[in-house]
């Protein structure tokens, strides 16, 4: 997979960058659907993308679940 990031990759990674700035904590699919004004697929394709480039990580309980609002940028 490319390194490159798209436009739309780029916007939703500093929505996220941004609400994680604001609050601390992660960010939900719900979320960036709301923002961005798309179905949960498309947000599920791009967040995929963003975290096998390195850029966006999923906090997962110990379970193995992910937890709601998870996403957020990798340090």
């Amino acid at each position: 997979m490319s390194k490159e990031v798209t436009d739309r990759q780029s916007e939703i990674l500093a929505f996220i960058a941004k609400r994680f700035s604001e609050t601390g904590t992660g960010v939900g699919f719900a979320a960036i659907c709301t923002q961005f004004g798309v179905q949960k697929n498309a947000v599920t394709g791009h967040v995929v993308a963003l975290t096998l480039k390195g850029m966006l990580v999923e906090d997962v309980l110990p379970s193995g679940r992910k937890k709601s609002n998870s996403l957020r940028p990798k340090n």
